[in-house]
């Protein structure tokens, strides 16, 4: 298994931190506006639309897509040989 584009790589130094980012500020604000709605209710959470399971497999497929994005510009490669260019050769067009 090779990579043909080492360099896009780097970009997961900064966007998996950046999603952890997003997710930590997403729960907070979540938590906050939840607090200020249901100020006098014992069970804020049960109001939520989501539960925790469901919002973080979204957070989990989010990262996950970005990933397989990274990993399809860096141009995943199994088991390919290039061969050498031979020179000029004969190319034929088939048109049905």
């Amino acid at each position: 298994m090779t990579f043909l584009s080492y360099d896009i790589l780097w970009h997961l130094a900064w966007l998996l931190p950046l999603f952890m980012l997003a997710v930590l500020y997403g729960n907070r604000k979540r938590r906050k506006i939840a607090e200020a709605m249901f100020k006098k209710e014992e069970n804020a959470e049960k109001y939520t639309d989501a539960s925790k399971s469901k919002r973080r497999v979204k957070h989990c497929l989010y990262t996950a897509s970005a990933l397989a994005c990274i990993i399809a510009a860096a141009q995943l490669a199994w088991g390919r040989d290039f061969l050498p260019d031979t020179g000029p050769g004969r190319d034929l067009l088939v048109i049905f």
